[in-house]
């Protein structure tokens, strides 16, 4: 059996489509968590629905936590062998719970991973992670290629064993960096992970990440997450040290873009980045795997944060035009 999480939060208008993905499944042996996070929507009337269909699909409804803790809610309920997680909003295709567990099946393995499809309303798809043919790693190099985004770091384009997903730190004030952060412990847990060219998971575009939504005044949590997996990484694997930083150094240069987007700065948060890029710049700029915009970027961002803007926009601009 393979157990489905789904973390619900008024996800009324998008819940059918993700729901129709996943109950026409062409591998059928599935549980599906249905985690209902305080939804005040027609959640329940959908799912009851559902559930008089489907006799694989559960509900479990809980307070308002948001998305980790409705994630780690999941967990308590899963009887399968492995674990999958899927946002509501979002939908797979029909082959994909059956082609990552027979992946993980022939090349042993303890996670595998497919690529993810970024769908746009203007029906542009964008296609993510440099992954070019059927490649297996072990736990240190899977997590090195995450840190320099040739796979991409969400949970929803993996199957886990569920025994690898026991006892994991989840932190309820971290929004930004959750999937990170989850990811990191499973990969450190495995020994084998499997990746396919495959784009399986439609990740739909309707809501905004936090370069697009502008900065939410949170930049301390962001920055005290992503610096604690950082030196966790390091410590556990000290020959791809640098993969870390380069990671870490991405995030912490995200967060001024969106302070950029957003037309809202907070001082303290922008004097620490900028200590911190300072800090770590020639390690960077000689890092032979970092792309050289993002190092010119940095350089930019130690002198003042106001000389990110010309690239952000360019950047955007060009993305657009994609």
């Amino acid at each position: 059996m393979i157990s489905i999480i789904v973390p619900v939060y008024n996800a009324e208008k998008t819940l059918d489509m993700c729901l129709k993905s996943l109950v026409g499944q062409t591998y059928t042996d599935l549980q599906i968590l249905l985690i209902n996070d305080g939804s005040t929507d027609r959640f329940y009337e959908i799912c009851c629905d559902w559930e008089k269909k489907d006799s694989r699909i559960m509900v479990v409804s809980k307070e308002n936590e948001g998305l980790p803790f409705a994630r780690k809610t999941g967990l308590e309920y899963v009887k399968g062998e492995c674990v999958m997680f899927v946002d509501s909003d979002d939908w797979i295709e029909s082959e994909m719970v059956g082609c990552l567990y027979q992946l993980l099946n022939e090349k042993k393995a303890d996670i595998a991973i497919c690529r993810l499809v970024m769908d746009y309303p203007s029906g542009k798809k964008k296609y993510i992670s440099n992954v070019k043919e059927v490649r297996v790693y072990d736990s240190e190099k899977a997590m090195e290629e995450i840190n320099y985004n040739n796979i991409e770091a969400s949970l929803c384009n993996k199957m886990f064993k569920t025994e690898l997903m026991k006892d994991l730190d989840f932190k309820k004030d971290v929004t930004i960096g959750e999937d990170y952060r989850i990811t990191w412990q499973a990969v450190r847990n495995a020994n084998r992970v499997v990746c396919t060219p495959q784009a399986f998971y439609h990740y739909i575009q309707q809501s905004e990440s936090m370069v697009h939504q502008g900065y939410q005044n949170n930049g301390f949590v962001i920055i005290d997450n992503y610096t604690s997996i950082k030196d966790k990484i390091i410590q556990t694997y000290p020959q791809i040290g640098d993969s870390a930083v380069s990671y870490w150094y991405l995030q912490e240069m995200a967060i001024i873009i969106s302070m950029i987007r957003g037309k809202n700065y907070e001082k303290r948060v922008i004097d620490y980045v900028k200590k911190d890029i300072r800090t770590y710049l020639k390690l960077y700029i000689k890092n032979r795997r970092v792309p050289i915009y993002l190092k010119i970027c940095a350089v930019l961002l130690s002198l003042h944060e106001n000389f990110l803007i010309v690239p952000y926009r360019c950047f955007f601009f060009w993305r657009e035009k994609l």
